[in-house]
């Protein structure tokens, strides 16, 4: 009889506990996809080929151990869009350098696991390995480095702001050659008579250098093509180069002094990739498409129409050609067999601009980019993507679940009534449309100054104008007809459902969102740019400030049940109140990326939510209060509290109350077969 009570006891337990584990992480934030994102470059440790680095434009660097199937995030010590991308010390594979705009550069000596900053002005593009020394662009033109990245000394000027450098190179073979490319844009304008007005000649400078920087001549001669993007050595003829153009390959036998165009019927190339073991196997990147060379450059033929941004072009001498590739900011592609075919990478490094739970079915979820849209009906284990789509918000139509609005960069307000399969337009085909709101049979729109208003599902649409730009729109459900704005000079409040506005507040502040308390109409929050949150309890006659002031603030959610808890999106991660805005805790334990653009509370779970970040969606169950004060985290997710983690061992918040009592009686009858006297063991 005690066997038969055990295992009853351990099926109750198994259910509770696959009960009490829902979606992704419990109590902690689980990345869910979507995989792609836009790539800046792609960099193969030249020591352990299985091992590569990939620098994004929203999500930092990441990291793969096993040649691209797996990546994670390696951004601890990062600061910033490494647009200058990785670059790995050609005389130790551990030391890397990602340069940034904004930010300076950064160092790692330990394969990318840690950064330190090491320069706030310039970081190396080129290396000299031969005299240990390393060259990098800033503001004002070309630098150097002997005492790796320490110091920097100047080398080439900009002549004027209109001159840019558009390639640096340097020699593996000859110490102390290098190279710089520069191209002078015309500036102002030209009125011709007839039009339009004849071309400008302007061909690049290629400057050389044959002694470190110290003296420099002009090594253009034969060079007519408009931009030039880079300059290739080859990587045992000293005096063999190569020059990837907007006219297609040139080519330099005397070191770069003469050159002379070497492809046909190459568009634009940006990307050239010479094969150590044999140069004269050669994959080029252009415009149209991964051409291939068998003769040193000499003939050239199409091995893929992959398209066009491919970010970087790899060979191995030891194994087939790897071809890393990012077409159409759709994420990092992988070739095997010379671009003939194309693998896609788990690789998560979209930039989330909108998100949306569908009503009625847990798991469907929209999440959208400025460059794609995605869609999964599996909370993201599978995702479908669709790249005609670039949406700012999104909203779902209260009273039909499979119908959502989004608001798009270059289509208006378009809607799905598929759940999302197919769009068609809406009647308002505006250029840009910043918030997007629906309660019953009313959906607001804002773009610019102009605030749009229809009755009959979009087909047609009212306009109102306002001296102001509207990003925000806010509105209650228990009162639809009250109506909030943000603007770049405050708050405004419409009574009549838009039709008239009034100035209510926070005058010359900058409203980054704004919220209004689904229970309390006149309670209403109001993120301001590098101010915090604010709040007003009396409709926005008066306000405070209630913080975090340290962080700005994308988003503000509150939950439907029970108003007092608060979640705020950030760009140092997300932030909880459990007392209307009264204290705040982080809330951040699993995040790799903590630029938060979009918030969603489950609407079938408010305890489950969704984060859409520079890098991808995340998503969390809440079973226990430690979730709400997880200690802040580093880009890599690690916490520096162990409050928060794990699972709960028992019912969650939302599961049936018949599966505790169960529990509870289960227990009972176990302890009180084991008391009774001369029991079976």
């Amino acid at each position: 009889m005690l066997d038969r009570i055990k295992n009853i006891f351990h099926v109750f337990l198994l259910i509770i506990l696959m009960n009490s584990v829902a979606y992704g992480g419990t109590n902690k934030w689980t990345s869910i996809g979507p995989a792609g994102g836009q790539i800046i470059s792609v960099a193969i440790d030249p020591e352990m080929p299985t091992t590569v680095y990939a620098a994004t434009v929203s999500a930092g660097i990441f990291k793969s151990d096993d040649s691209g199937e797996t990546w994670r995030a390696s951004n601890t010590g990062f600061k910033g869009t490494p647009w200058g991308g990785i670059t790995i010390d050609p005389a130790d594979h551990q030391v890397l350098y990602a340069n940034t705009i904004y930010s300076g550069t950064f160092k790692s000596t330990d394969s990318g696991n840690t950064w330190s900053l090491i320069s706030t002005e310039a970081g190396p593009s080129a290396f000299d390995t031969i005299s240990a020394t390393m060259y990098g662009v800033n503001s004002t033109g070309v630098v150097k480095s002997s005492n790796g990245g320490s110091s920097w000394i100047s080398i080439y000027s900009r002549s004027s702001s209109d001159e840019t450098i558009t390639a640096l190179a340097t020699s593996p073979i000859v110490p102390n050659v290098v190279f710089v490319v520069d191209k002078i844009s015309p500036g102002g304008f030209t009125i011709c008579s007839p039009s339009p007005c004849p071309p400008i000649p302007n061909p690049p400078g290629i400057w050389k250098s044959a002694d470190g920087g110290a003296t420099w001549a002009l090594a253009n001669t034969g060079m007519n093509a408009d931009t030039v993007h880079s300059l290739v050595p080859h990587p045992t003829i000293s005096t063999l180069w190569y020059a990837n153009t907007s006219d297609g390959i040139y080519k330099s036998t005397d070191g770069g002094m003469h050159w002379q165009l070497s492809s046909s019927g190459i568009k634009n190339s940006y990307l050239l990739a010479i094969s150590p073991s044999n140069p004269a196997l050669m994959y080029a990147a252009a415009d149209n498409g991964i051409f291939k060379s068998i003769d040193g450059g000499t003939s050239w033929s199409l091995t893929s129409n992959l398209g066009t941004n491919i970010q970087a072009l790899v060979i191995w001498p030891e194994v087939s050609p790897v071809i890393y590739g990012q077409p159409s900011n759709t994420g990092l592609v992988k070739s095997l067999d010379e671009g003939v075919t194309w693998q896609k990478s788990s690789l998560v490094a979209n930039s989330i601009s909108a998100l949306a739970v569908q009503l009625g079915t847990p798991g469907n979820l929209y999440a959208a980019t400025l460059a794609n849209f995605y869609t999964t009906a599996d909370n993201g284990i599978h995702w479908s993507e669709n790249h005609s789509l670039r949406v700012n918000v999104l909203a779902q139509d209260p009273t039909t679940p499979s119908l959502m609005y989004a608001g798009t960069s270059a289509n208006g307000v378009i809607k799905s009534n598929d759940n999302g399969v197919t769009w068609i337009e809406t009647g308002l085909t505006i250029d840009t449309v910043s918030s997007l709101i629906v309660h019953d049979t009313t959906i607001l729109a804002s773009a610019n100054s102009f605030l749009y208003r229809s009755t009959d599902k979009g087909q047609t649409w009212v306009t109102y104008s306002n001296s102001n730009a509207i990003s925000q729109l806010a509105s209650s459900h228990s009162a639809p007809n009250v109506i909030y704005a943000g603007t770049a000079n405050g708050v405004l409040k419409s009574v009549n459902d838009g039709v008239t506005w009034n100035k209510i507040g926070l005058s010359n502040m900058l409203v980054t969102a704004l919220a209004v308390d689904p229970a309390t109409p006149a309670i209403i929050y109001a993120a301001i740019y590098n101010k915090g949150l604010f709040k007003s309890v009396d409709g926005g006659v008066k306000w405070g400030s209630i913080g975090p002031s340290n962080t700005n603030i994308w988003q503000i959610r509150i939950d439907a049940t029970k108003s007092s808890l608060l979640y705020l999106g950030t760009d140092t991660g997300i932030f909880t109140s459990t007392d209307a805005g009264a204290t705040w805790d982080s809330m951040n334990a699993g995040l790799t990326n903590l630029n938060i653009n979009a918030l969603v509370i489950d609407p079938a779970s408010s305890n489950h939510l969704y984060a859409g970040t520079g890098g991808g969606v995340f998503d969390i169950t809440i079973t226990s209060s430690t979730a709400n004060t997880n200690a802040s985290q580093d880009s890599e997710g690690s916490s520096s509290s162990s409050s928060g983690g794990g699972c709960t061992i028992g019912p969650n918040a939302d599961a049936d109350p018949t599966i505790a009592l169960l529990f509870l009686s289960a227990l009972a009858l176990l302890f009180r077969r084991r008391s009774l006297p001369n029991s079976s063991r």
